[in-house]
């Protein structure tokens, strides 16, 4: 990836924190380093946008236009093996369905979460990804990821297990966690941790 970098011009990468912060060569505990770190890439011309998995924290997508933090879905995980290129599989099928960047990121997630809901190596299953998407938030009630988060207190490495699909922006109550999903995630739930 740091190869690609250096010639810059690329559409998009979707490294995971581990990572960025091999790119970087400096630890990432803040969400604001974290939005300062990718949008750099971008400002540099690196890339005109980046996707970082985040985990169970979800992702942060950054352009020149926008930061946003798209929450995943807490589901019963089996494996993490395969979420990221199951994010990356979901995110290209939907780019080249003429999806929005932003919606195509957000279906990257899903896709990601579905993956750690299978045993061993699987990737992902479309029917999971598909039903995980539809209970992610609409682009108007998802979070916006905010420099001033880790003075709020919610910094990346302490890490928390979502208990709500996205917070609305407006200030509403956010929805409850998988609201009509139930049979996706019945039982025990972890934190994807992908």
């Amino acid at each position: 990836m740091r190869q690609a970098l250096d010639i810059g011009g690329l559409f998009l990468i979707k490294p995971n924190l581990k990572e960025l912060r091999a790119l970087s060569g400096e630890d990432i505990d803040e969400s604001d380093q974290l939005v300062r770190m990718v949008r750099g890439l971008v400002e540099a011309g690196k890339c005109a946008a980046v996707l970082v998995s985040l985990g169970a924290q979800g992702a942060l997508l950054a352009t020149r236009e926008l930061s946003e933090r798209i929450s995943a879905p807490t589901v019963r995980k089996l494996s993490a093996v395969g979420a990221g290129d199951s994010q990356v599989g979901a995110v290209t099928l939907k780019l080249a369905q003429g999806a929005s960047l932003s919606e195509a990121a957000r279906y990257g997630v899903a896709a990601g979460s579905a993956a750690t809901m299978t045993a061993g190596s699987e990737l992902c299953r479309r029917a999971d990804t598909d039903r995980l998407f539809a209970c992610s938030p609409a682009a108007g009630a998802r979070r916006r990821w905010r420099a001033g988060l880790a003075a709020r207190g919610a910094s990346l490495a302490a890490g928390s297990t979502p208990r709500f699909i996205g917070a609305a922006d407006d200030g509403s109550r956010p929805r409850p966690l998988l609201q009509g999903c139930g049979d996706l995630v019945g039982g025990d739930l972890s934190a994807n941790g992908y």
